[in-house]
Parts: structure tokens; C-alpha cells; sequence
């Protein structure tokens, strides 16, 4: 059952190793145009600090129960204050070690109007300030992956992960034999092979696959799936399709396409996130892929329905699959939520 699995989390520790972040929010209304050039005025009523990137997976499976130590380099500033100090809320540790001096810890700024989005600011530096390497880190790293069960590397293509500090991590994890899930984005070119899972979204997966689509044509899973498999070699990868729900791969061969359980889509930012923390987690908890991919969407059913980056508790997974039986039993598939759902 669903809530064993997630019960077993709470045994688990979790390295996430990868490009870390603090998500900043200034909420506000618009009323009119700025008279100095045309765009709309904000006017503040609050802001808000939540984790971002590597330091939104880490707290996400920290919410799950897990105990989760985050390895992302951020800056001596007082944005990396609190980042730090939003992470140790939500019980997750964030070392000195990963501190640096000479970069800003990096900052994305979203000014919103309503829920209108007006414009985002970022802070961050060159992406050598913030890469990790065998010689300085090596050391540290072997130690987190060695005390761990899982580890999660998020790559954000900001400058923390390169193709040789992935390959170093990935074979520590096989010689430990640790849990490895990979999320990775095209522009940061990592070339490795191996590891438990890759989590992708569709343009994502297109784009790391070489394949280009016309405009209409259908999604071409086994295309995508296969190529995914030849040049990273993962046991299973999982992409998400949004509305479309996610297609899991088995060593290169489709599985399964499981369908969106979002009911409410009001922002898919860090919905990634989400994916990657409670399928890797449940994986090390002893879940089937089937099982582990359908409790991830949703997972992301619940998260896509708050604002900003966001979370997703084992009881309000609990709850949302519940809602999605007495829908699906509405509609008189209830075969369908026994079969897949738990499968």
C-alpha cells in the first residue's frame, strides 16, 4: 500500500548533490501604468523566501520524513543566510563546507501582480564560481554518499555538476550500492552512463534525444525512450508530459504511461522537483518503478495547484489519491485505480 511505502521514507537518508537556490516572491497589486515607461506598478504587500533548484528537491523529500543533507555551493551573503535558514526549518542540513566567498548564492526574484507574474530578477554569478570538483570536494563527497541511502543529483546547469564529478558520484553509488536518480537539463552537456533514474520533462527529453518534432505530431515515446537509454544507460527513466501524465521506461523499453492526476494547475514551477524527490525515495523504500511514478504524479497533482515552488506531504499525497479514486470510481474505472494506481 501507498502509505506504507511512504511511511518507510522516514527510515531513509538523502544526499541531494547539485545546483542550489533561493526562490524570492514579492506579492503585490497592479492598479495602474508607470508614468516613466509602460509597464504596470506593483504595489508590495508581502514577500516570501522558499528554497529553489537542489535546495527545493532536498526539501521535498525532507517533507516526505526523510533525512536529507544538501551539497550545493552557496554564497557567504545574506540570501544564503536564509536559504540556510529556510532548509533547517524544513530539516534539512546544509554544511559550511559547501560555502563559498566569491560567489552570490544565487537568487530568482518573481514580482507578481495578482497572480500575474510581471517579471523575474536574478542574482547569480559565472557558473565556474559555483562548479565542484574532484580535488576540492572529492573528499566530501565521498563521505555524504557512503552515510547515505539515496542520492539525488539535480542539475540546474548553474555550475555545481560537470560530466567528471557526476561519473565520480555515480561510481561511488555503485560501489556502495546507493540509490542514484539523475534530473538533467540539456544545456549543462553531463555525458555519463549508468545510475537508478532519469527524470525528464518532454522538451527536456526531445531535446537530450536528438529528435525534433513538427508542430501536432504526437509524443514518440519509444523514439525518445530508446535513445535516452543508449547514450546515459539509466535502469529506468521517467519523462513528464504535463497534462499528459508521465511515461516510465524500463532499460530503454516504455512501460507505462500513466495519466495526469492534477486536478487544479496553478503553477508548474518545481513540479520536477516533486517528481524527482518522492520517486528516488520511494525506490530506496523498496517501491516497484510502477508504484514509485504513480505516488510522484501525484505528488505533482498537489504541487501544481499551489503557488510558487512547493511541496507535498505523505498526507496530502494520501489525500489526493484518494480524491483521484472517488473520481476515477465516478467514471466507472475503478479497475483502473486498483491496477495502477497501487500497482
Amino acid at each position: 500500500m501507498l502509505e506504507e511505502l511512504l511511511t518507510k521514507i522516514k527510515n531513509l537518508r538523502v544526499a541531494v548533490i547539485g545546483d542550489s537556490m533561493l526562490d524570492a516572491y514579492t506579492w503585490g497589486s497592479v492598479e495602474r501604468i508607470s508614468p516613466e515607461a509602460p509597464v504596470p506598478v506593483v504595489n508590495a504587500t508581502h514577500e516570501e523566501y522558499r528554497p529553489g533548484g537542489a535546495a527545493n528537491v532536498a526539501l521535498n523529500a525532507a517533507v516526505l520524513g526523510a533525512q536529507v543533507e544538501l551539497c550545493g555551493i552557496h554564497g557567504n551573503d545574506e540570501n544564503g543566510r536564509q536559504l540556510k535558514n529556510l532548509l533547517k526549518k524544513g530539516g534539512v542540513t546544509l554544511s559550511s563546507v559547501w560555502q563559498r566567498a566569491d560567489a552570490c548564492t544565487i537568487t530568482k526574484r518573481r514580482i507578481l501582480g495578482g497572480r500575474q507574474q510581471i517579471v523575474r530578477v536574478d542574482h547569480e554569478d559565472a557558473p565556474s564560481r559555483y562548479a565542484l570538483s574532484i580535488g576540492e570536494n572529492g573528499s566530501a563527497l565521498a563521505d555524504v554518499v557512503s552515510s547515505c541511502d539515496v542520492v539525488i543529483l539535480s542539475d540546474y546547469a548553474k555550475g555545481n555538476l560537470n560530466s567528471t564529478v557526476v561519473e565520480y558520484v555515480r561510481g561511488l553509488c555503485e560501489k556502495h550500492k546507493k540509490v542514484l536518480a539523475i534530473g538533467l537539463k540539456p544545456k549543462n552537456t553531463l555525458e555519463f552512463k549508468g545510475g537508478t533514474l532519469i527524470t525528464l520533462n518532454r522538451r527536456e527529453s526531445l531535446e537530450l534525444s536528438g529528435i525534433n518534432l513538427n508542430k501536432g505530431d504526437a509524443f514518440p515515446a519509444d523514439a525518445v525512450c530508446a535513445a535516452l537509454h543508449k547514450r546515459f544507460r539509466p535502469r529506468y527513466l521517467v519523462v513528464t508530459l504535463g497534462e499528459d501524465g508521465m511515461i516510465i521506461s524500463t532499460r530503454g523499453n516504455v512501460g507505462q504511461h500513466i495519466p495526469t492526476y492534477a486536478q487544479e494547475v496553478f503553477d508548474v514551477s518545481g513540479a520536477g522537483d516533486t517528481v524527482i524527490a518522492t520517486l528516488s525515495c520511494l525506490l530506496a523504500a523498496g517501491a516497484s518503478i510502477a508504484s514509485a511514478a504513480h505516488a510522484a504524479n501525484l505528488a505533482a497533482g498537489v504541487v501544481v495547484a499551489k503557488p510558487g515552488t512547493a511541496t507535498a506531504t505523505a498526507a496530502e499525497i494520501l489525500k489526493h489519491e484518494k480524491l483521484v479514486r472517488m473520481a476515477l470510481s465516478k467514471n466507472g474505472v475503478a479497475k483502473l485505480v486498483e491496477t495502477s494506481l497501487l500497482s
